[in-house]
């Protein structure tokens, strides 16, 4: 059975063990009839409370909707009319709690799907640890009961008693005045998917822990509707290869992905590409302590030891002869410290064929007891590691099963920015996108370019534009410079002008300071304000240069070019828009 979300948090105590069983029950069952669970919803319009939260929701096309409330407790039991958990009294009953909560959520869906209003709806009251009734009560039948002798028996199967509910309710229904005189809708799977998206973003999303520009409060980042059915996806198949253009959210899918592996009790390896995006995702994942996330260059130092890595990396060693180096140690892990979940980053500079045999030597020998996701995008992105195999090459040498999911919606960017990549470039950027979540940017110039003559003048410009940003009410470390090479960083962080202003270079202490770095080094990251500087000819890299650093960009742009190249810029551009059949 499909669930929503698709795991359960198993470390928190929040979470009771009751809730965890029936989840397990739905999640591991075998159905043909395509029933979505749904676990949590919060039901903000209640008819009695402010809210009200339901423990389950079950969606069984096409008989109805059943509402369940679980308790845990080893001891429940009635008293002159009360009820009583572990011996502590409750004013509710939990028939009652369910049946309101039931009521509540009807309400809700017929006032956003009025054709939807004769649908079927069922209350289900679980104990999981105990044996409430033998009998029925004038509270409530027997049947809108499943109970721990019910889960005991041999041939108990959580589907079929779901059936056996609704058909129950469908009885006694048939033989009441809306019954006969109305009739009862029917569930069709297309009724049932709009039910399940409409209902889940309520309850499922991503907050950001970066502030917004200007002081807003933290931004809540909703999954689309895309990203939802690749974290579907995942939770149902055991090997995935997620691709994509910049900002289609493959990161955020990533860490999302280790969080819920990890709190269905996997072990997880995260491989990700520098120390740069290391230390976001260190961030991102702060509760999960045991989630292993090592860049490649730790794997092989882990393998060949601190001297031979530092010994290697002073002779400006390859990654390919880092590889090799590796493999020839051949490592033998311990069963009891090796992943059971690998998830692989950027692998479009990761994922070379020596590189996945080292990998191997972390996870399970058999790939199919092993889940393993891939994110990247080797058509735009691939900038470090020529030899990274894609999709079709990982599923021939190594995983025949590697599923396809590709993303289409810019989270990220604004069609501006996009289109402004574009008419520079060119690949053809923009038709990789189907859809921009923030559409087209209602402020002006947030995209703006300057030149200058030589290095002494792009440093006053640099300067003057970071008094601006800081005049407008942006602090340091909502804003990037990302420049070509290693060199430019090096000339940039050395100039004593800036020095005022709080230039890092180190990615554990942006906090409150300007962030330099390369653009290769930035993959995978964005910010606010992003300065591209030294940009000054066309070289081989070029493209990708001006592609990578300005789709790093939440809201503005400020590019800094030198003036002689411009004018070739601006040819450029003008070939872009006139001979190119690009939606400009």
């Amino acid at each position: 059975m499909r669930t929503i979300p698709a795991f359960i948090n198993r470390h928190s105590q929040k979470v009771p063990p009751g809730e965890i069983k029936f989840f397990d029950l739905l999640k591991n069952s075998k159905d043909d009839d395509g029933l979505i669970a749904l676990h949590s919803l919060e039901l903000p319009v209640h008819i009695k409370k402010r809210n009200g939260e339901m423990d389950f929701v079950i969606l069984f096309p096409p008989l109805g909707i059943i509402g369940v409330e679980v308790k845990s407790h080893k001891n429940i039991y009635v008293q002159n009319g009360k009820w009583y958990f572990n011996d502590t009294p409750k004013d509710e009953s939990p028939f009652t709690q369910i049946k309101d909560n039931v009521i509540s959520l009807r309400k809700r869906i017929e006032a956003r799907y009025p054709a939807l209003k004769w649908l079927m709806y069922q209350r289900l009251v679980v104990f999981t640890h105990t044996n409430l009734i033998d009998k029925p009560s004038a509270e409530f039948d027997r049947w809108e009961i499943l109970q721990q002798e019910d889960f005991n028996k041999k041939d108990f199967n959580i589907v079929e008693s779901l059936r056996r509910v609704l058909i129950k309710c469908s009885d006694n229904l048939k033989e009441t005045k809306v019954g006969k005189n109305v009739g009862i809708k029917e569930l069709d799977k297309s009724s049932m998917n709009l039910i399940a998206d409409f209902l889940r973003p309520d309850y499922e999303h991503y907050v950001s822990p970066r502030d917004r520009v200007n002081n807003i409060e933290k931004e809540i980042k909703n999954y689309t509707t895309e990203q939802f059915k690749t974290l579907d996806t995942i939770s149902e198949i055991p090997h995935v290869y997620v691709h994509g253009s910049a900002g289609t959210g493959k990161t955020f899918i990533a860490i999302e992905a280790a969080r819920r592996k990890y709190n269905s009790g996997k072990k997880v390896l995260l491989i990700i590409y520098n120390s740069e995006i290391k230390e976001f995702l260190k961030k991102e994942l702060y509760f999960a302590k045991k989630i292993g996330i090592f860049s490649m260059h730790e794997i092989y130092k882990n393998i060949l030891g601190t001297l031979e890595y530092e010994r290697m990396l002073a002779n400006n060693t390859s990654q390919d002869d880092f590889a090799k180096a590796a493999l020839e140690v051949n490592k033998i892990l311990p069963e009891e410290e090796k992943f059971d979940c690998l998830i692989i980053d950027e692998c479009q500079d990761i994922a070379s064929f020596d590189n996945l045999l080292i990998l191997q030597q972390f996870i399970n020998e058999d790939l199919q007891k092993t889940e393993i996701l891939f994110f990247g995008d080797h058509k735009y992105q691939q900038v470090q590691n020529k030899k990274s195999l894609n999709y079709e090459n990982i599923k021939k040498e190594f995983l025949q099963d590697l599923q396809s999911i590709p993303l289409y919606t810019n989270c990220r960017n604004t069609a501006d920015i996009i289109k402004d990549i574009q008419r520079k470039v060119e690949n053809d950027i923009v038709s990789s996108y189907k859809h921009f979540l923030r559409g087209n940017s209602d402020e002006p110039k947030l995209i703006k370019t300057y030149t200058y003559d030589d290095h002494q003048n792009l440093i006053e410009k640099l300067i003057s534009t970071i008094k601006d940003l800081k005049k407008e009410g942006f602090k340091s470390d909502d804003i990037t410079i990302l420049t070509r090479n290693s060199q430019s960083v090096k000339n940039i962080f050395e100039n004593k002008k800036l020095e005022s202003f709080g230039l890092t270079q180190d990615p554990t202490l942006r906090e409150n300071l300007v962030y330099i770095s390369t653009y290769r080094k930035f993959k995978g990251l964005e910010n606010h304000i992003i300065l591209i500087i030294g940009i000054e000819d066309f070289g081989s890299d070029f493209d990708e240069f001006i592609y990578i650093a300005s789709s790093r960009s939440k809201d503005r742009i400020i590019s800094f070019y030198q003036s002689e190249f411009y004018e070739k810029i601006k040819l450029r551009i003008k070939d872009n828009l006139i001979s190119k059949n690009y939606d400009l």
